[in-house]
């Protein structure tokens, strides 16, 4: 999963705390699965999945130039579709849909910054 998002927060002396927003994206990759006839299905579908992404968080410098963050973040992926390939006779060229797919993701760190910032 790749984010690529921008942040707009507050600072009241070591305490930041910050809302965020952008767009996400997510490597997909052909699959297969077997059915219960033994016949192996091979699905194709787009390499990535795109959406957005939302998020709040609070950071806190620690020392010099040591902080800790905590962030949580949502991202909201797009319906997929799937196309069974032509090489399977009962279900060929069938095509099948994900629902809306949805991430809720919480990250803690801790960060060092070289030089003056």
């Amino acid at each position: 999963m790749t984010t690529a998002t921008a942040k707009l927060g507050h600072a009241w002396d070591r305490i930041l705390v910050y809302a965020k927003g952008g767009g996400a994206w997510v490597g997909t990759g052909n699959s297969a699965l077997t059915v219960s006839t033994g016949a192996p299905l091979t699905l194709s579908a787009p390499n990535t999945n795109w959406g957005w992404t939302a998020g709040i968080g609070f950071e806190c410098a620690l020392w010099t130039n040591w902080s800790a963050r905590v962030e949580y973040d949502y991202v909201g992926l797009n319906r997929q579709t799937f196309t069974v390939g032509s090489g399977t006779a009962l279900f060929a060229t069938d095509v099948m849909s994900t629902k809306s797919l949805n991430l809720n993701l919480i990250t803690a760190g801790v960060n060092y910054r070289f030089g003056l910032w």
